[in-house]
C-alpha cells in the first residue's frame, strides 16, 4: 500500500509516495509531522 502526499513549496509542488508496507513507522512519523504543520 502507498500513500501520496503533495508538498507545496515556493518552487512548485512535489508529490511524495510513501511506501507504508515497507517502512510503516517512518511513514507514520512523516505523516504525523505533516499534520502538525512541520512541513
Amino acid at each position: 500500500m502507498t500513500t501520496n502526499i503533495i508538498l507545496e513549496t515556493t518552487m512548485g509542488s512535489l508529490t511524495l509516495e510513501l511506501y507504508t508496507n515497507h517502512a510503516p513507522k517512518t511513514c507514520n512519523n512523516f505523516t504525523t509531522l505533516v499534520r502538525r504543520g512541520y512541513y
